[in-house]
């Protein structure tokens, strides 16, 4: 009876787990974002230290699964996930929290640092296609909008508004993915 009921703790608590990342990616999803945010910013809407998130967004990342099918739709997301990840120190963390979007916690960074941070993610997913079947490529865009807490916002809810509003607002090109 004790081995079955531990079985089945250990069977809820992987099951657990599975629940907060993403299965394409393995990243920590919105769920926990918003845990770990509840914690950082807390109840009182307040933020008692630098916090710097960067929203990062896939480009056409629909038209490109509907035009080369869900497993290049998958590839682009763990292309997207290397770059990002290449980018950043071990103190932040990368979660996917859309079907195209990621959020990135900076810890202890500036806004003009988050910028650079940002800009380099988004050149090195520019400069690197993503290379598909024997003889193809994507080129992919992806916007990055840092925003800072509490300059940009005091909730996520807020942060995410900005973050919106800084991507449609910017005069960054946007293109189609072009294939190579």
């Amino acid at each position: 009876m004790c081995r079955q009921i531990a079985e089945n703790l250990r069977n809820a608590a992987e099951l657990d787990l599975a629940s907060h990342r993403d299965s394409v990616t393995g990243l920590p999803n919105l769920r926990q974002l918003e845990a770990l945010l509840d914690t950082k910013i807390g109840d009182s809407i307040t933020c008692s230290s630098n916090l710097t998130l960067l929203f990062v967004d896939i480009i056409d990342f629909r038209e490109i699964s509907a035009l080369y099918g869900a497993s290049v739709g998958n590839d682009v997301l763990r292309h997207v996930v290397q770059h990002c990840e290449a980018g950043l120190r071990r103190a932040d963390i990368l979660f996917r929290t859309g079907s195209e979007q990621f959020v990135v916690i900076l810890n202890d960074v500036g806004t003009a640092e988050a910028e650079v941070t940002g800009e380099q993610i988004r050149e090195a997913i520019h400069s690197t296609p993503l290379q598909h079947g024997l003889s193809g490529s994507i080129q992919l865009e992806v916007t990055v909008a840092p925003v800072s807490c509490p300059t940009d916002g005091k909730s996520f809810r807020l942060l995410a508004q900005t973050a919106l509003g800084k991507t449609q607002s910017s005069e960054s090109v946007r293109r189609s993915p072009t294939a190579l």
